[in-house]
């Protein structure tokens, strides 16, 4: 079921719908750091242009709701104190008034002292080394793109387990290992090392902890376990080839030779009722 209404009125489109995916977010519809229904997707549930579309997200994005990355899509953007007081630093540049000002300090002077007790009360080492080192999405995303520049300072990253097993960076050659690590996840992060770059010649593994002092114990698959998937391998054929015919039958008459944004209005012109999206919905 869509989670959004067909916008009936002409005017203002893009503000309804931005309210509309706000009000979403809010009712917590998308958890932050959830990706949203692409541009696509919105134009069909909410029965809009994509200009309409693009206009309320990038209204969202100035406010500090969603993050929209090139190539990968929009998110919900977890809420931090730079949301609020970015703001309000540019409220009180533009329309500054001495008694705003003092509100605010007087405000802060009955707010702030019991938080910061409570704060030094609870502190601990560990709270203070992820204050100083977190990042939200977008950091992590500069980061690892400064990463994977060959002309960029940035040549070394500490990880935990996040990037060990996902991580797309042809230019990595060493990896240092200092945790337990074993099976798929081993195998995953060891291969992080041997993609092709230019002028690399192998990749390198630094095992610290002592992983590869029982190799055998390390890699110890369940054999019956990968018998199971190897055996399945037909009957997932099957069923893939079962999936496809009812997701086709969502699209009757679509020429599946016509590619691009030509294709793609094709196929949404299928879908172009609640009952019809509703039903591909539960499906897919």
């Amino acid at each position: 079921m869509s989670v959004f209404q067909t916008i009936a009125k002409p005017s203002q489109l893009s503000k309804l719908v931005e309210e509309q995916i706000e009000e979403a977010i809010r009712q917590r519809k998308y958890q932050p750091g959830s990706k949203l229904p692409t541009e696509l997707m919105l134009c069909s549930q909410f029965g809009v242009s994509r200009t309409a579309v693009r206009e309320a997200l990038r209204m969202l994005s100035a406010r500090g709701l969603i993050t929209i990355t090139k190539g990968k899509g929009m998110y919900v953007r977890k809420i931090s104190a730079d949301t609020v007081t970015n703001p309000m630093h540019l409220y009180l540049q533009m329309t500054y008034d001495r008694s705003h000002v003092l509100d605010i300090v007087h405000a802060r002077q009955i707010i702030e002292p019991p938080i910061a007790a409570m704060a030094a009360i609870n502190h601990t080492d560990e709270d203070a080394f992820k204050r100083k080192y977190r990042m939200d999405r977008d950091q992590q995303e500069k980061t690892l793109d400064r990463f994977r520049d060959p002309i960029d300072p940035l040549k070394f990253l500490i990880v935990t387990a996040k990037l060990l097993t996902g991580f797309d960076a042809p230019i990595l050659q060493v990896m240092y290992l200092d945790k337990p690590m074993k099976d798929h996840s081993l195998l995953q992060a060891i291969c992080r090392t041997n993609r092709v770059y230019k002028n690399k010649t192998h990749g390198l593994i630094v095992d610290y902890y002592g992983v590869f002092d029982n190799i055998a114990k390390a890699l110890e698959f369940d054999e019956e376990a990968v018998r199971h998937v190897i055996t399945n391998i037909g009957a997932l054929k099957e069923k893939l080839k079962e999936a496809m015919v009812m997701c086709l039958a969502h699209f009757p008459n679509v020429d599946r030779g016509t590619e691009g944004f030509e294709g793609l209005l094709l196929a949404q012109d299928c879908v172009n009722t609640n009952a019809k999206r509703d039903a591909f919905a539960n499906n897919y």
